[in-house]
């Protein structure tokens, strides 16, 4: 449907804050359709559906059909040890790298990505890291080291100002909810993150001192990155 009334929009925002309960990462996926709704005042006025809310609600019906009753792709409280960590780095010049168990990539910003904000940037190093190993998760609890603060912050509380932020928030629960993996993010400080920190500055001489096991070859990204 391209059309709905406030009163069927709201009956709708009501059973996915239902769901939600259970699916806390939802959350993140019901507030643009609450600022829609609010565009219109009365119940039976009818409200275009944008192409930002036709794609939160397919989120939803890809995801419930699939989900096996535990929201664990998005975990922050949990107290357990990570089966893994993953370290990743962007650098507002050149492109941005991760390194995972000798594997790694260096992917270099497209002219569009080239102008976003650091905060993004550093976002898209761990969605291209998710987007290109992922799927060898299923099951396990990823912890991504980030060096900047104010992306860890904002994941914790899904949140964002910079709409594009939130954009790669949605890229990045919709692949880790049908991997079904854990998504963590903790704060590392820049100097300590210094194999991610090579690869996006393209030192690719100073990597392979640090990492002499790291495969010779770097791990192909998906061409989907280039679009985001």
């Amino acid at each position: 449907r391209h059309k709905a009334t406030k009163r069927e929009l709201l009956s709708l925002i009501g059973k996915l804050s239902f769901a939600a309960r259970a699916v806390p990462a939802g959350r993140l996926f019901m507030r643009r359709l609450i600022t829609l709704a609010s565009t219109v005042a009365h119940l039976h006025h009818r409200i275009r559906l944008n192409a930002e809310a036709r794609a939160d609600i397919t989120w939803w019906r890809k995801f419930l059909p699939t989900w096996n009753g535990s929201a664990k792709f998005i975990d922050q409280n949990s107290v357990l040890a990570a089966d893994m960590l993953l370290y990743t780095d962007a650098s507002g010049s050149y492109g941005c790298g991760a390194y995972y168990q000798g594997a790694w990539f260096f992917h270099a910003w497209q002219p569009h990505q080239h102008l976003r904000a650091i905060q993004w940037k550093e976002l898209f190093a761990i969605v291209a890291a998710a987007l290109t190993w992922g799927h060898r998760w299923q099951g396990k609890r990823v912890k991504f080291m980030c060096d900047n603060q104010a992306i860890v912050l904002a994941w914790q509380g899904q949140r964002s100002r910079d709409s594009h932020v939130m954009n790669l928030m949605r890229t990045l629960l919709m692949f880790a909810a049908q991997h079904h993996f854990t998504i963590t993010m903790q704060h590392l400080p820049g100097k300590t993150n210094s194999l991610a920190d090579a690869i996006s500055r393209k030192q690719f001489t100073k990597f392979f001192s640090l990492a002499p096991q790291a495969q010779r070859q770097p791990t192909k990204t998906p061409g989907m990155l280039d679009t985001l």
